[in-house]
């Protein structure tokens, strides 16, 4: 009963993904052989290209480029301060490191964006499944899916979610965890 049930959530899974049907298949295959314990060196395999695909579909030459309006608000900010503590938010907050942490803070909560996650690539009513098998994967979690998924979130990290495939490299956990009934 959990084989039919787990099959037929990643198919309702990989229905809703806004990605060519290739890709979309090679999702459901990293998916698949994730859960296989003598698989998983070719959901690794999979991951490395999905890996190579979503860097090649973003522009890494605009990830750390900020824009004027950006740099602006961080000026407007800077101002805020009151005089006397003006010096110190010079020496400290006027940094292209200050600039470079608020993106990488900001593209790390853009990838773990449930909401963004289910409202443009699954359905809502997915929810409940994937927070219930997260939860069980929580009390029981099996290491090479948590390097696996700590390695893609550290590479959506740096170069952001918002390149044309949009959190590629991620979406595969997302339905691994919606649709993971072997736990």
């Amino acid at each position: 009963m959990a084989g039919i049930l787990s099959t037929v959530f990643l198919l309702i899974s990989i229905y809703f993904l806004p990605y060519p049907p290739a890709l979309a298949v090679l999702i459901a295959v990293t998916v698949i052989f994730l859960r296989r314990s003598r698989l998983k060196i070719v959901a690794i395999i999979i991951l490395v290209i999905l890996f190579i695909i979503q860097i090649t579909s973003t522009n890494l030459s605009a990830v750390f480029q900020f824009s004027g309006l950006e740099i602006s608000l961080h000026q407007s900010q800077l101002d805020a301060y009151p005089p006397p503590l003006a010096r110190l938010a010079n020496i400290v907050e006027n940094k292209i490191e200050t600039l470079i942490f608020v993106r990488l803070r900001q593209n790390l909560f853009d990838g773990l964006d449930l909401s963004d996650i289910f409202s443009h690539y699954q359905p809502i009513i997915l929810f409940l499944p994937f927070i219930y098998h997260f939860f069980r994967f929580l009390l029981h979690p099996d290491k090479t899916v948590v390097m696996l998924f700590m390695f893609s979130l550290v590479v959506c990290t740096f170069i952001g979610v918002h390149g044309q495939c949009g959190p590629l490299l991620l979406l595969p956990f997302y339905l691994y965890f919606i649709t993971n009934f072997d736990l």
